[in-house]
């Protein structure tokens, strides 16, 4: 009787000591990784560089800089540099060969157009060139068909704060239209979605972009530029009426600015001097 007593007390004693083995094991293991630094999510993992990303991407693009749409507003999402202040660019296109200023904040064609654009109606030929008024990374762009034409978008981000857009590219220079043709959907008729560039990087200020511009037939010399201040709202969108009229286009109506107000003095003047585009003119809500 003695014996079998010695017995159960000798299993109790070994189950006691496993638990015992047990916990302490688990003590052991959660120090270990409280011990351990944590990883920043997305800090070496993804392969995708943006110089303006969606809000669920937060990977760096390659200067550091990042800039996000979340419905509502712009959002830096990193360290910003300063933009120059007073905030001054060129013009993309030679103005002594524009004939007509399109002037953005207006309706053309019945869609409110918050960019502008050039227009060359004394051009013999498509060859306008385009270049980079700033320092900016290319971010998106569309290609599509419109008046059996293939016409190009391409918007970039300056890493301040300022997203410029150019359509109605034609020829693009060798650089971009690599790029285009590697990155870009194949062009559908008038479907001008625009998508993401894998290929981003930073663009000078001079930089060429495009070689040919508008339609070929019939000729129809001329493009649009818009100029985006991401910073803020701009002083328009402040106007409850204006705003609720086009929060469908929050992204860049809300963000557009009169560019005319902003090239080289000398650039300024010229431009200022040529006529309104178009029936609308000069009437802008961007531009006073």
């Amino acid at each position: 009787m003695q014996k079998f007593g010695n017995k159960y007390l000798i299993i109790a004693l070994f189950f006691t000591v496993t638990i015992l083995a047990v916990a302490i094991a688990v003590m052991l293991i959660q120090n270990s990784q409280k011990s351990q630094p944590e990883v920043e999510p997305n800090s070496t993992t993804s392969s995708r560089s943006v110089g303006t990303v969606s809000s669920e991407d937060t990977e760096a693009a390659p200067t550091g800089i990042m800039w996000s749409f979340d419905g509502e507003t712009w959002k830096a999402m990193g360290n910003v540099p300063n933009c120059p202040t007073p905030l001054t660019f060129k013009s993309p296109v030679d103005l002594s060969l524009a004939t007509n200023v399109l002037y953005p904040g207006q309706v053309r064609g019945g869609n409110y157009k918050p960019h502008g654009g050039f227009r060359f109606d004394n051009s013999p030929t498509n060859k306008i060139t385009v270049r980079m008024p700033i320092d900016a990374i290319l971010w998106r762009g569309s290609r599509y068909i419109e008046a059996g034409e293939v016409q190009i978008i391409l918007d970039f981000v300056a890493p301040c704060g300022v997203m410029i857009r150019f359509d109605h590219l034609l020829t693009l220079s060798d650089e971009f239209a690599a790029i285009v043709d590697a990155e870009l959907p194949a062009a559908q008729p008038d479907d001008s979605r625009t998508h993401y560039f894998k290929t981003q990087k930073l663009y000078r200020q001079g930089t060429l972009v495009a070689e040919e511009i508008g339609h070929t037939n019939p000729l129809n010399v001329g493009m649009d530029w818009g100029v985006y201040d991401l910073r803020a709202h701009n002083t328009q969108s402040q106007n409850t009426v204006w705003a609720q009229q086009h929060s469908t286009f929050k992204e860049t109506a809300y963000y557009a600015i009169c560019w005319l107000d902003y090239l080289e003095k000398d650039e300024k003047t010229l431009v200022k001097a040529l006529p309104g585009g178009g029936t609308e003119g000069k009437i802008s809500d961007y531009c006073n």
